[in-house]
């Protein structure tokens, strides 16, 4: 079942892929994408994905380390392409009539020293450190996101989220 939702997948991503950005890359955008949906497929680690074990014998394409899978995904060009991909797969669902905005709190740890994460509120009135992800949804998928600080509220995200639609 996961293979074949896979190649679904990379034939999404190989669809709305863009041609090389640079000659020096080893590995295309689209293959370090559709190595990280392969372990996010089979609910692995992304180091998992990357151990030619873990792949069945008909690929012969070679797989990136588990450091430059890392390095790669932050990039510009293979977040643009998780995006192109991720509306494409949204695009291919039937539209629904209702759609929704919410958010779901990420904490980060009481000692980090990440500057970037602010304190807000939870839901059950406690407060804690880290960031927020606010969503548009689109029926059960998400069609639009954005990573906040924790201490930004829904509504004043909504605004940034409702002008896709």
């Amino acid at each position: 079942m996961e293979v074949k939702l896979w190649r679904a997948l990379y034939a999404l991503v190989v669809s709305v892929s863009h041609a090389p950005r640079r000659k020096r890359e080893q590995y295309a955008d689209a293959w370090v994408l559709a190595v990280a949906l392969w372990a996010v497929v089979h609910d692995r680690p992304m180091r998992w994905a990357c151990d030619r074990r873990n792949w069945p014998g008909w690929l012969d394409t070679p797989l990136p380390s588990p450091s430059r899978l890392s390095r790669r995904l932050r990039t510009v060009g293979v977040l643009q392409l998780l995006e192109r991909t991720l509306a494409a797969a949204v695009a291919r669902l039937p539209v629904p009539m209702v759609k929704a905005v919410d958010s779901k709190p990420l904490l980060v740890g009481a000692y980090s020293k990440d500057a970037d994460a602010k304190r807000g509120r939870l839901a059950d009135g406690c407060f804690a450190r880290g960031y927020r992800l606010h969503a548009l949804c689109h029926g059960r998928a998400v069609y639009r996101w954005v990573l906040a600080p924790m201490n930004r509220h829904d509504a004043a995200v909504a605004p940034e989220l409702l002008p896709h639609l």
